[in-house]
């Protein structure tokens, strides 16, 4: 036996999807409708009431919506400048890379940074693994291969 055509949305017309759509939104607006009653008496038992009667009957909606005004034109301005700073940097620097890489380190600095002998530091860097002791300061002063 075939699927009835409500289980194969695709092979309803697109009247039929939208027509069903809409029969489906109303009814749960209805829902919600008949739900109204319970919902008004929890806001009431939750204080809403009082919510109501300052932003509704005594204007308090007028200074939220200022201060949202206020919200959304900082964000705004701090937008247009973030976005003015990036496309400055992006026609002043396009096509030129200003970083160089550093300079290689040879081993006699390292071993002078480290405060180590130059021919153990190059015995070290061909060990395959290593383990290193330091002092309090952070000197170096043990090495064993392991």
């Amino acid at each position: 036996m075939n699927a009835p055509i409500f289980e194969r949305p695709d092979l309803q017309s697109l009247r039929q999807l939208y027509g069903f759509g809409f029969i489906t939104l109303l009814f749960w607006a209805l829902w919600f409708y008949l739900w109204l009653p319970l919902v008004s008496l929890i806001a009431w038992a939750f204080g809403v009431q009082l919510f109501y009667e300052h932003m509704l009957m005594l204007g308090g909606y007028h200074s939220l919506l200022s201060l949202l005004m206020i919200y959304g034109l900082t964000i705004l301005g701090i937008a247009v400048l973030l976005l003015g700073w990036a496309s400055y940097n992006l026609l002043r620097f396009r096509n030129r890379e200003r970083r160089r890489a550093a300079a290689p380190v040879t081993q006699a600095q390292l071993a002078q940074d480290f405060n180590v002998d130059a021919t153990a530091l190059a015995e070290w860097q061909g060990a395959r693994a290593l383990r290193v002791h330091h002092d309090l300061n952070g000197q170096i002063v043990k090495v064993d291969r392991l």
